[in-house]
């Protein structure tokens, strides 16, 4: 049985233009502390590209989270 995945995968810069934070706010503050690799961000084929998941990022986003509101409020 084939696994079928329907995710939005985008670079910082694009990204960045969707939630309105800098490419280096989003590689250097938010990725590793509210961005977690392999759950909202992945690095394909194992390379150093990062390429972020559009979907589980407005998921934490939309959640809000006390953790996530205090990242967010640093990083800006």
């Amino acid at each position: 049985m084939e696994q079928q995945f329907s995710s939005t995968y985008l670079t910082a810069k694009e990204l960045s233009e969707r939630i309105k934070y800098k490419p280096n706010v989003i590689n250097n503050c938010l990725k590793d502390s509210v961005l977690l690799e392999g759950v909202h961000y992945l690095r394909p084929f194992g390379r150093r590209k990062v390429l972020y998941i559009w979907e589980a990022v407005e998921e934490v986003m939309r959640k809000g989270g006390a953790e996530s509101v205090a990242a967010l409020t640093l990083a800006s």
